[in-house]
């Protein structure tokens, strides 16, 4: 055995950010297939919406997650101190921004 047990050829381990190169194959060819499809998309989801209008919408609501930039969810509250209104903005993640 070249390197003793518990030890490698590569003591840092794969550098960060690069990429396995078999997930790396499996998206490309998993993306030639989407791009290969999509003209069928229309017709598949007429289709589906024939018999169940909600599992065509629920698939255009989980396809669109891969489209679209997801955004957070922002309420705004007002409150008065001193006179003065201080409004206040709450995002999901519990993170408050006070303005």
């Amino acid at each position: 055995m070249p390197f003793q047990k518990g030890q490698s050829g590569n003591p840092l381990g794969r550098p960060r950010g690069s990429v396995n190169t078999n997930a790396k194959l499996i998206r490309e060819k998993f993306n030639d297939v989407l791009e290969n499809q999509l003209d069928n998309l229309d017709g598949w989801l007429a289709e589906i919406a024939k018999d169940d209008p909600k599992s065509a919408l629920d698939m255009i609501v989980k396809l669109a997650e891969y489209c679209l930039p997801k955004l957070s969810r922002v309420q705004s509250t007002t409150e008065q101190v001193d006179d003065i209104p201080t409004f206040r903005i709450v995002e999901d993640d519990a993170h408050e921004n006070i303005i």
